[in-house]
């Protein structure tokens, strides 16, 4: 910071402790953020990353119980024990979508990704299970 201060100060800009501060800060989120997606950068900052998204697959546990369920316990066609189970699928990543905004173990990284997939699959969902006998 003095480092910025004396520079700043001959060019003649006069420097607060807070403009010093956002400009620290500006520079540790702009290398944070370029480790964001470089795995050999968290690497040598010592961030560990778990390999495999163990939440969002224990998540798909309620989409296929669902399916299960209407499978056998009820007298569903393959269309609609398939649409049972998408439409349950959109509504998980739905919600993903709203509170987390990930659902790694598809790929799915971002927050638009998440919500377009869950729209889909319960719009696909519900189309199967509609589908006449």
């Amino acid at each position: 910071m003095e480092d910025a201060k004396n520079v700043l100060s001959e060019i003649g800009l006069h420097t607060d402790d807070e403009m010093l501060s956002n400009m620290f800060n500006i520079i540790v989120l702009s290398y944070a953020y370029s480790a964001y997606d470089q795995p050999k950068m968290r690497e040598f900052m010592g961030i560990k990353v778990s390999i495999f998204p163990w939440v969002s697959a224990l998540c798909l546990l309620y989409p296929i119980g669902a399916g299960v369920y209407i499978a056998t316990q009820t007298p569903a066609r393959p269309p609609m024990i398939l649409g049972y189970g998408l439409a349950n699928l959109g509504y998980l990543l739905i919600g993903a979508g709203i509170f987390r905004g990930t659902f790694k173990v598809f790929g799915l990284k971002k927050r638009w990704q998440v919500v377009v997939a869950g729209i889909s699959a319960f719009l696909i969902g519900t189309f199967l299970s509609n589908i006449p006998a």
